[in-house]
């Protein structure tokens, strides 16, 4: 009698456990789709937004906003 509890174990513990996981793992998964179709559409509303910008503003694409490059001066030196 305790053998077929073993062997039970065994077939349960080999077997259901990792089904089980994969199952929770699908039912994760299926979680997870609704997130993705908000994104989607964030991303599309954010492009129309950035092509709406391109078309009433000029980009810079080398300045970040608040800092701006310039360039050094050859004029002076800060070594001496």
């Amino acid at each position: 009698m305790k053998n077929k509890g073993f062997i039970y174990g065994i077939i349960f513990g080999f077997v259901l456990i990792p089904i089980l996981d994969e199952l929770t793992n699908l039912i994760v998964s299926l979680f997870e789709l609704p997130k993705a179709t908000i994104t989607k559409k964030i991303l599309k509303e954010n492009k129309i937004i950035a092509d709406l910008q391109k078309a009433t503003e000029k980009v810079d694409d080398s300045v970040a906003i608040g800092f701006q490059y310039t360039p050094p001066d050859d004029d002076w030196d800060d070594e001496e």
